[in-house]
């Protein structure tokens, strides 16, 4: 009967969230999953540095991050500098930690909120396995994919650009740094979990690269923004132009 249940609830899953973006808290939706259900997790969360009231940083959301994804495949989590030692500790609780890949971005200078330190040009991304080995081992996926080392470029989405990499949210990802992530730990098909995914980098990434996906993130705004810029994806219409139905994507 358990086996049975088990594999109920993971088609439901399957039915109800995959290559969608769904609104709402992240930790309360996953709560509901069936465990070992996703190939690769990518995330950004609120860092808690305090410059916003929804920047709250809640790190139980790992441990259901742990328990859906499966065995011996990766996350990898941003997360500030000025945190990194906490984030750190809160990954190597529940994961095997394996690199701090520096995203260095090589277009724009951003500016400290403390005026005696050094301005900030790269962030942090944790780089971890849910297990002792990964399935996809490192070592060889690289030299298939040519990424070798753990400083990735980053050139920073801003609002005068067009295409993928106009910005359109407030902390939006280079792409192409997503893609990365992707090609390194998952395989076509897989599913994707992006549990912060703003305005749906991650998700674009993973259905560029022939891999299903689940977007979730608490604002209906950025979500609206997700979801059209996926369906640009299949139509070909600017988020600009889809924003006169924008109430009809927000769902």
């Amino acid at each position: 009967m358990q086996q049975v249940s088990g594999c109920h609830r993971l088609n439901r899953m399957r039915n109800k969230y995959i290559n969608k973006i769904i609104c709402g808290d992240c930790l309360e939706i996953i709560k509901g999953w069936p465990d070992n259900c996703v190939d690769l997790i990518i995330m950004d969360p609120p860092y808690s540095i305090g410059k916003a009231k929804w920047d709250i940083w809640n790190p139980i959301i790992l441990d259901e991050c742990k328990r859906v994804l499966k065995e011996n495949r990766a996350i990898f989590c941003w997360f500030s500098q000025y945190k990194i030692g906490e984030i750190q500790r809160e990954i190597n609780k529940r994961f095997n930690f394996k690199n701090i890949i520096a995203e260095v971005k090589t277009n724009m200078v951003v500016t400290t909120w403390d005026k005696d330190k050094l301005q900030i040009q790269w962030e942090p991304i944790i780089f971890a396995i849910n297990g002792e080995k990964a399935e996809i081992q490192t070592n060889a996926r690289k030299f298939e994919v040519g990424i070798h080392g753990d400083v990735w470029r980053a050139i920073v989405p801003q609002s005068n650009f067009k295409g993928e990499k106009k910005k359109l949210h407030p902390c939006q990802k280079d792409i192409t740094i997503c893609e990365r992530a992707i090609l390194l730990q998952s395989n076509l098909h897989d599913i994707v979990l992006d549990p912060f995914c703003g305005s749906g980098t991650t998700c674009l990434a993973a259905k560029r690269l022939g891999r299903r996906y689940v977007g979730i993130d608490i604002s209906k705004e950025y979500c609206g923004i997700a979801r059209m810029r996926l369906k640009k994806m299949d139509i070909g219409i600017p988020v600009e132009l889809q924003k006169q139905g924008f109430k009809g994507l927000l769902g």
